[in-house]
């Protein structure tokens, strides 16, 4: 689990309208939850060098920090994702988006030791397909959803570092891929950083 942090964000695509600089979040409750649910894991025989890779489910959400929501918007050809402002009292409102991952990791058990436990780095790339998102938006007494893909990228790939010890890791994920396709959206490449568990014991 991990939280989401985005910063210079390239708003040039909205430069000709009026929605100025609208996709601000709170980080600590935009949350990222990945789950490797099929692990595969090989080492050496000494168990100092292993490859982890398998498939599994990521769940990011971007908490949004004013009272809107995001949405295509249908009065232009070329389209934008813009900011839609609720008239109800917005408690709170989020995008969220499901990937399919699989990640592919290279970790070695270092001589460093902590109450008789190895510490461990490892890094690599995960690779990720949107398989749906949609916006949420929670006012005083009731909710609405909205479904559509939100000109999001439907590919990405992540960079990954990670430090572990023992059954626990702090790991942090940097996605190569922007978050929206080129010129239909803000343009940042989301970065989470949190903690694993269990860590791969080869």
């Amino acid at each position: 689990m991990g939280v989401n942090v985005i910063n210079n964000i390239d708003y040039s695509p909205y430069r000709e309208t009026t929605y100025g600089e609208f996709f601000d979040i709170n980080p600590g409750k935009s949350l990222t939850v990945n789950l490797n649910l099929a692990e595969f894991a090989f080492s050496n025989e000494r168990k100092t060098v292993g490859l982890l890779s398998g498939m599994g489910f990521s769940f990011s959400d971007y908490r949004f920090d004013q009272p809107m929501t995001v949405a295509k918007d249908p009065e232009t050809a070329n389209g934008l994702l813009v900011p839609v402002y609720p008239q109800e009292e917005v408690k709170k409102s989020k995008l969220n988006i499901s990937y399919l991952t699989i990640p592919l990791i290279l970790e070695i058990a270092t001589p460093l030791k902590l109450n008789h436990q190895r510490m461990t780095i490892a890094g690599g790339v995960i690779g990720g397909i949107n398989i749906g998102s949609h916006t949420k938006v929670k006012y005083h007494g009731s909710k609405e959803k909205d479904r559509s893909n939100f000109y999001l990228n439907p590919l990405k790939y992540e960079l990954t570092g990670r430090l572990g010890l023992g059954e626990f890791c702090l790991f942090a994920n940097y996605s190569m891929t922007p978050l929206f396709r080129e010129g239909k959206g803000p343009g940042f490449n989301p970065l989470t950083i949190g903690i694993s568990f269990p860590n791969v014991d080869f």
